[in-house]
């Protein structure tokens, strides 16, 4: 992978919109900016408040805002939408969850935190 546009080909973006779980199309080449001006969204207002994320053969990761932020309000309703959308993605009980990104040189930054799989998060405590 060489590019930013074949990392968004890579993996396959989500967002929690009023507690909706939203899944973007397979293979699309669109940033999550782009993804909500195709939506009629106002982009600024949903990169800011919208939780949002993606899934590829890392795993999954999720944050909010232009800094890719997981703080415990995202972290919570993450975890209440988790079953839809490992559900709507299609996501494997090993799959690893992540939150947060950091910015660095590479295209595929790095998480903030690890939460381990799918199945361990899902499970009752």
């Amino acid at each position: 992978m060489t590019t930013v546009e074949d990392f968004h080909l890579s993996r396959r973006m989500f967002c929690i919109l009023e507690g909706k779980v939203i899944v973007g199309p397979e293979r699309s080449p669109m940033s999550h900016r782009e993804w909500f001006q195709s939506m009629g969204l106002d982009a600024d207002e949903a990169v800011r408040d919208a939780i949002r994320g993606f899934a590829d053969g890392r795993g999954v990761f999720f944050y909010r805002g232009e800094d890719f932020r997981v703080d415990d309000e995202t972290e919570r309703l993450f975890r209440l939408c988790l079953p839809a959308i490992a559900e709507a993605m299609g996501l494997r009980g090993d799959t690893q969850v992540f939150g947060g990104i950091r910015k660095t040189d590479t295209i595929r930054w790095p998480p903030k935190k690890a939460y381990g799989a799918v199945d361990r998060l899902l499970s009752p405590h």
